[in-house]
């Protein structure tokens, strides 16, 4: 299928958007968002794995402008959701274009849907970070788990005393919106011919605290054709699970614990592989003030990839990293934060060759709301 131009379908969402609010009946109901911004980071000369400046989809510099715009339109049983971001450094996406109809509890998804994997907090307007602590969400190589591709889902939703219980199991296919960029933690060989993906989660929230818990799954298989001569075909298959908890004390303090993980093997009998990559975060967001917030975090991600050729030689890497940000609310939507991450790059190669880096990095995002 002939690939889509993201940049142009983010403009259109964004055009929609406007349309929509300006002319959508009065019966219709309607949310919407667009947060802009310019970032500026100060980081390692040596790219150390994960910082901002590690592996982005366009030529690292220094500061670089930032839009992300998300709408959701109701009109009877009947909602139209849509999200998309434009970054000058890790690229644009449409993360979201979907309709859901909703028969009671229950309900159908289909166009480009989330995965509703993480709780990374992409279009989350008052996120107290630049980049969140957890590897799976501030990675581009990682954090397809925070993203969605085109599919269909179905829901089921019940409230059961003091409990609230939101359940999902969806299919999807990133080769139709061009979302076969982001495929897991591997460097692509050649064009992807078939991909598919199937999975679902389970949100059990406290209504009377607000304490959430979220239990998902998402298996992945894809094909991958080499562009050399031979014709190498490369098969692939993983799992990601993700699991997290969240409360908040005295309305003041929100803590979160994450588990994520990706587990996965290359099957082709030419170069048989497993890996198992996971990351653990906890963290703490403190609200000083109405208008201050305080994050702090720390997170361990780790990989082992193991080759049939090689028994007994584990290629690892370790990247524990701790992470401090300010975020101040000016007037009028306007927004300011102050960001630190420290962070450390472990990394052991097949051939048993150690390599080890570390880093600090400063950030500054200043933005406004709409």
């Amino acid at each position: 299928m002939k690939r889509v131009n993201e940049w142009a379908l983010i403009a259109l969402f964004i055009l929609l958007w406007v349309a929509m609010l300006s002319f959508y009946p009065s019966d219709c109901y309607a949310d919407n968002q667009i947060v802009v911004g310019l970032d500026g980071w100060q980081v390692p000369q040596k790219q150390v794995r994960y910082m901002p400046n590690y592996s982005t989809a366009n030529p690292w510099q220094s500061t670089s402008q930032f839009i992300t715009a998300k709408g959701e339109w109701t009109y009877g049983k009947a909602k139209f959701s849509a999200s998309g971001k434009m970054d000058s450094i890790s690229g644009s996406s449409i993360d979201r274009l979907d309709v859901d109809y909703s028969f009671g509890s229950y309900g159908m998804r289909a166009g480009i849907v989330p995965y509703r994997i993480s709780w990374c907090r992409t279009y989350d307007a008052n996120s107290p970070y630049i980049q969140e602590a957890d590897a799976f969400c501030r990675s581009p190589i990682l954090n397809e788990i925070s993203r969605g591709a085109a599919g269909v889902q179905a829901y089921k939703s019940w409230i059961d005393g003091d409990y609230l219980l939101d359940s999902m199991v969806g299919y999807y296919d990133p080769l139709i919106d061009n979302q076969d960029k982001s495929l897991g933690p591997y460097k692509q060989v050649g064009p992807t011919v078939e991909s598919q993906k199937f999975g679902g989660s389970l949100n059990l929230m406290r209504l009377s605290t607000g304490t959430q818990l979220r239990i998902s799954y998402l298996h992945s298989r894809l094909l991958q054709n080499d562009t050399s001569p031979t014709g190498f075909q490369r098969h692939l298959e993983y799992d990601t699970l993700y699991i997290a908890t969240e409360t908040t004390f005295y309305d003041k303090l929100q803590i979160r614990a994450s588990w994520a993980a990706y587990l996965g093997e290359q099957i082709n009998n030419r170069n048989l592989y497993e890996w198992t990559g996971t990351s653990s975060t906890i963290e703490g967001v403190y609200a000083i003030t109405p208008q201050d917030s305080l994050a702090i975090a720390a997170s361990y991600y780790d990989n082992i990839t193991e080759y049939a050729s090689k028994p007994g030689k584990l290629q690892s890497l370790n990247v524990p990293s701790y992470t401090a940000a300010w975020r101040h609310n000016f007037d009028d939507g306007y927004f300011g934060i102050l960001q630190l991450t420290q962070s450390t790059d472990d990394y052991t190669t097949s051939n048993q060759v150690n390599t080890y880096k570390e880093g600090v990095a400063f950030g500054l995002r200043l933005g406004k709301v709409f």
